[in-house]
């Protein structure tokens, strides 16, 4: 296996990581927003703080 063949498979898997936390993100924002989950639960949940959680689904629903 040649060097550039392990990074764009080093890059795939990460760019899936990042995908599926966005998505849990987005799915624990939803539940907030449908008053399922309390906003304390679902940063706690993202492993994230309240701000930052709040941030992180702005900038991912802009996108």
């Amino acid at each position: 296996m040649c060097i550039t063949e392990y990074n764009e498979a080093e890059i795939l898997q990460m760019t899936r990581e990042e995908g599926r936390t966005e998505g849990n993100i987005i799915t624990l924002y939803d539940l907030y927003c449908d008053g399922a989950l309390p906003l304390q639960k679902a940063a706690a949940k993202a492993k994230m703080s309240e701000t930052n959680f709040l941030k992180a689904t702005k900038k991912l629903k802009k996108a």
